[in-house]
């Protein structure tokens, strides 16, 4: 998720300059200060092409880094928005997607502490141009309702960050669980005294316990019956011609005899 933060990053920097200097139309981009549209649109463009490997190598921590992405966000978006015109311009809306990813990435208090301040950042700087008389309008209704939604984003991202990281919990107990079954599974299975032999469609051995192997006189695991008996090999394809022929016997290399009963694997479709 940061690697994808740190691409969409790059990628609004990159239109944010793109656009301001090609001019396609009419545009609020720097409308106000071109100067410091520049400054802020280029430092940005900068901060995202320095910090887009380190994510990728993850040269920082993971935390550390979501929280440098997200405070260079606030700061360097309310520059931009107040060159282009202020709460008005519409670039403020941005900051949403940098809140509610402080929310997924870091999560708990540092979301609430980003929706805070992206808050103050955009309540000051309407404040500013309200006191400086920048702008012939000023929305200061629409900077407190952006307030609220950086809140509420916050808190919704740092909800489902929860739920996110339970689930993620849950799965690892479940492997984990069911890699002590596995385990168990095969110990009950090494310690039978019943040979077992384990094999697939193509003959190739998947398991075989320590009773099998002292039966058939090996001292390790086959990789395939035709190397424990011709035999062998002939009665499991007559077995799985003919299912009802489950049992043989089966001579091997040292002109000894065992007794072969086959049978499917239960939650196999085809052995």
């Amino acid at each position: 998720m940061l690697k994808i933060f740190a691409l969409y990053r790059f990628v609004t920097a990159s239109l944010f300059s793109m656009l301001f200097y090609l001019r396609f139309g009419p545009s609020l981009l720097g409308a106000y200060d071109a100067a410091l549209y520049q400054f802020a649109s280029a430092a940005y463009l900068a901060i995202s092409l320095i910090a887009g490997p380190i994510a990728f190598r993850q040269r920082l921590g993971y935390a550390r880094l979501a929280q440098i992405f997200i405070f260079t966000d606030i700061v360097l978006v309310t520059l931009m928005m107040h060159a282009s015109g202020g709460v008005g311009s519409g670039i403020g809306i941005l900051l949403a997607i940098s809140i509610a990813a402080g929310g997924l990435l870091v999560g708990g208090r540092c979301a609430i502490l980003f929706a805070a301040l992206a808050s103050l950042a955009i309540l000051a700087e309407e404040l500013y141009a309200i006191q400086t008389r920048a702008f012939e309008t000023t929305t200061l209704t629409y900077a407190g309702m952006l307030g609220v939604a950086f809140f509420s984003i916050a808190f919704l991202s740092v909800i489902l960050a929860q739920r996110a990281e339970q689930a993620a919990i849950l799965a690892q107990r479940h492997e984990q669980t069911i890699a002590r079954l596995e385990s168990l599974n095969r110990y009950i299975i090494q310690h039978l005294q019943s040979g077992i032999m384990i094999v697939d469609d193509r003959q190739a051995t998947q398991l075989s316990n320590q009773s099998a192997l002292r039966l058939l006189g090996l001292e390790r695991q086959p990789q395939a019956l035709a190397e424990i008996s011709p035999q062998l090999q002939q009665a499991f394809e007559m077995w799985r011609e003919r299912r009802e022929q489950d049992f043989a016997i089966v001579s091997l290399p040292d002109r000894s005899e065992i007794q072969v009963q086959f049978s499917r694997w239960p939650w196999k479709k085809k052995l």
